[in-house]
């Protein structure tokens, strides 16, 4: 039998997690309205430059929801921040991953040519990514499947299909993200296929290593966090 005030305290948990999700998804949504109008409709310059105000919010939002903050999640965390800046350095000095591109100064200060929000940034997006691949295996299979749960599901199908909602959103972002000036590409400015085959390549590798660290993706925040952001970019694609 259950205590009256372990009951309680759970239930008070529970509640203040309720309170916090909602918040965080009604802040995210109001803040992204509010930067796809003023883009559109407003000064886009200004609106831009807040991009690092928007990325760091979005990424303490995250943060906060996550039920599980242990060794894993941490571990996790820093591996994308250095992989997506390590890489990104690669692509931006060598035009050997990604394409030959350059960041613009909105992205706010560098190492190597590479805004440090980046790296936040490779971690936040894989991380949702993820959080969704789980879900949609989660809905598309039974509960007691070994696709979700069992070796094969998390070491194998996740990664691949994290990766390539990753992709997807990257693929999503970018015309958006290239008209507002957070980065150019070289020659005609189309961009190549090599960047989403990056894409896809180190979010599988990541989301593989972070399957077999055992990393909590049960965030509920994540999934509202990837759709927000998706129809924000795709909004500024059709507007801009």
């Amino acid at each position: 039998m259950m205590y009256p005030s372990i009951h309680a305290s759970i239930e008070g948990g529970t509640s203040i997690r309720n309170h916090l999700f909602f918040r965080s998804v009604a802040i995210a949504f109001v803040v992204h309205v509010a930067g796809l109008i003023g883009m559109v409709w407003g000064d886009p310059v200004w609106f831009s430059s807040k991009t690092p105000i928007n990325l760091l919010l979005m990424w303490i939002l995250l943060h906060l929801n996550q039920p599980k903050r242990d060794s894993t999640y941490y571990i996790f965390m820093v591996l994308a921040f250095f992989t997506g800046m390590f890489t990104e350095m690669i692509g931006v000095q060598t035009g050997i991953l990604f394409g030959n591109y350059a960041y613009g100064k909105i992205m706010g200060p560098s190492w190597a040519g590479v805004p440090y929000l980046i790296g936040l940034n490779w971690f936040v997006t894989v991380f949702i990514a993820a959080g969704m691949a789980r879900q949609l295996l989660e809905y598309l299979a039974p509960a007691e499947s070994s696709i979700v749960n069992g070796s094969v599901g998390r070491l194998l199908l996740l990664p691949l299909t994290g990766a390539a909602i990753a992709t997807i959103f990257d693929w999503i972002m970018e015309p958006a993200a290239v008209s507002l000036g957070f980065w150019t590409w070289a020659g005609d400015g189309s961009i190549p296929m090599l960047n989403y085959i990056c894409w896809f390549g180190i979010s599988w590798l990541l989301l593989t290593a972070g399957m077999f660290l055992g990393l909590d993706l049960r965030n509920r925040f994540s999934i509202p966090l990837l759709l927000i952001q998706s129809l924000f970019f795709l909004l500024l694609r059709l507007f801009t």
